[in-house]
């Protein structure tokens, strides 16, 4: 079986993405990935095939920017109506029998359910946020530029959650299946640890503010009997923050390796 997978270069929405790509490669699966340039190096590093869509415009979420301006990049980005004809022409290409989509790429959606070819909607987080999203600011411009927001639930198209149905405040009963989590490595016991862990890590996308915001946590933190691991990301520049005594500072860190003895 042949899969095109549509994916954002947005942080988070990615490693659960290519966790469940890795257990349909295992079943036969022949994947293709099609999305930004910034998620290009994590695809192609889990040894899948990808290709970068062509806006002639730079997309990067781990630019710092103001809150507005964050949205606004991101909303132009996801509502670009040429990427539905990338994604499926890219499928024609490679002759894919299924389409999956990331649900933050809102342009795509409508554009590939239409086009007859199985498709596949890939929600990273709570379906209630997708609901938020569409009712709101996004979603109202999304409307604007003629896009369908609702298209998924008024085709039936199947969305897969990956997240834990007794969590997840959605409205309504739109036509959903959750998941479960998408586990990201082995799953560990929890041990606590001598000296209470508290693990620190903001946002991969690079919300205006959110140095000040850390440095302002770790300034709170100082004087607690506690141990302070703190991973920055590509988002928050560390030079010159002031980290105390009880804390270390990580560029970047593998939360596996720490979450199993981590208390908050």
């Amino acid at each position: 079986m042949k899969i095109l997978w549509a994916i954002v270069d947005g942080g988070g929405n990615i490693p659960p993405q290519i966790a469940v790509a890795r257990a349909l490669r295992k079943r036969g699966a022949d994947i293709h990935f099609i999305g930004h340039v910034g998620a290009r190096e994590r695809v192609e590093n889990a040894d899948f095939t990808f290709e970068t869509f062509s806006t002639g415009r730079e997309f990067n979420p781990t630019t710092p920017r103001s809150l507005p301006a964050m949205m606004a990049m991101f909303t132009r980005e996801i509502t670009d109506r040429s990427l539905g004809r990338q994604v499926l022409d890219a499928a024609r290409r490679r002759d894919a029998d299924a389409i999956v989509v990331d649900t933050l790429l809102v342009s795509v959606t409508a554009d590939v359910i239409k086009s007859g070819i199985p498709t596949v909607m890939f929600v990273h987080c709570f379906y209630r946020a997708v609901q938020d999203a569409v009712a709101g600011p996004m979603g109202w411009y999304a409307r604007l530029r003629g896009i369908d927001v609702k298209a998924p639930e008024r085709a039936d198209a199947l969305q897969i959650v990956a997240a834990r149905a007794d969590l997840d405040p959605v409205r309504g009963t739109p036509p959903i299946v959750h998941t479960g989590v998408v586990w990201q490595g082995t799953p560990t016991a929890s041990v606590a640890a001598e000296t209470p862990r508290i693990l620190l890590s903001l946002s991969t996308c690079g919300f205006g503010g959110q140095r000040a915001m850390l440095q302002n946590i770790l300034d709170a933190l100082a004087p607690l009997p506690v141990d302070v691991t703190v991973t920055a990301g590509a988002s928050i520049d560390t030079a010159g923050l002031r980290v105390p005594a009880n804390a270390t500072l990580h560029d970047w860190l593998d939360h596996d390796e720490v979450l199993a003895t981590t208390s908050l």
